[in-house]
């Protein structure tokens, strides 16, 4: 009974409107997969669901970027103060390591939301697990990594 409801949920889900194409295949093929139990099926699934969190062709068709760009050396804000460093821009970050929730983790994509604000995706070193984080969240991170690496 459970497993009716699971596949329906997962129905559900790929039929969103504006789920990515690259997320329902994903989740398409693990709901057809064969399977020997129920526990290895539902196995798969969770698989799949997390793949979704960081797959760079998901990201890139939610409109995350995921390519790093350079970060000019100043640039000017709009009320006209010079910024530098670590506190201007989204994409530079991809590929760098913060330190967050106790872990390593790499910035692997970058959104601009207009209603949220700006967010960095990390995926967890060594683990399927990810994370968006704010602004703030992400200096805290890059901050604790370079403590971390001090050490």
């Amino acid at each position: 009974d459970h497993w009716r409801v699971l596949i329906k949920f997962f129905a559900l889900v790929i039929k969103l409107e504006d789920m990515p194409a690259e997320a329902i295949r994903i989740l398409t093929y693990a709901a057809a997969r064969e399977s020997m139990t129920t526990t290895q099926k539902y196995g798969f699934m969770v698989e799949a669901v997390q793949m979704t969190l960081f797959d760079k062709k998901v990201l890139q068709e939610d409109n995350w970027q995921t390519k790093p760009t350079k970060l000019p050396q100043e640039t000017v804000d709009e009320g006209g103060n010079v910024v530098r460093g670590m506190d201007h821009g989204g994409t530079h970050f991809i590929g760098r390591s913060v330190y967050w929730v106790g872990s390593e983790a790499i910035v692997v994509a970058f959104v601009r939301d207009d209603e949220i604000g700006d967010l960095w995706k990390v995926k967890w070193v060594n683990e399927i697990d990810t994370c968006d984080l704010e602004h703030s969240e992400l200096i805290k991170g890059l901050k604790a990594w370079d403590r971390h690496l001090a050490r």
